[in-house]
């Protein structure tokens, strides 16, 4: 992992979130002047880190590890297209969770149904 492409990605879906760093920091447990030197490229996040702040963005960490893969330069230059791509995982997120709701009913539904037919063989 990159240092500076990281802390590129980090800056990225803060800005696109909204968030200053002081509340980054703040939703993190982390302080402001480590968040300022990760955004920087100075300092290298641990994995704990990258969670801790993925989370208080609201986004999974994958999500960072991914951005930090994309070109540091790219990140910076597209910053109207990074919050639509932070929209957009926001969109899946939320679809995905959706989804997984729908699933659990689906799938109590149909326990709820076994438990009647077995019932009606008893």
């Amino acid at each position: 992992m990159h240092v500076r492409a990281i802390g590129d990605a980090i800056r990225v879906v803060r800005m696109a979130k909204g968030f200053k760093v002081k509340e980054l920091a703040e939703r993190s447990h982390l302080s402001a002047s480590f968040i300022s030197l990760v955004e920087s490229g100075d300092r290298e996040p641990s994995l704990s880190g990258i969670r801790a702040i993925a989370d208080a963005l609201g986004v999974p960490s994958d999500v960072l590890l991914l951005m930090s893969n994309l070109s540091s330069s790219s990140l910076r230059s597209t910053d109207r297209t990074t919050g639509d791509v932070v929209r957009s995982v926001d969109q899946i997120l939320k679809a995905e969770a959706e989804l997984e709701q729908k699933l659990r009913e689906l799938e109590g539904s149909e326990g709820g149904n076994e438990d009647a037919s077995r019932r009606l063989d008893s």
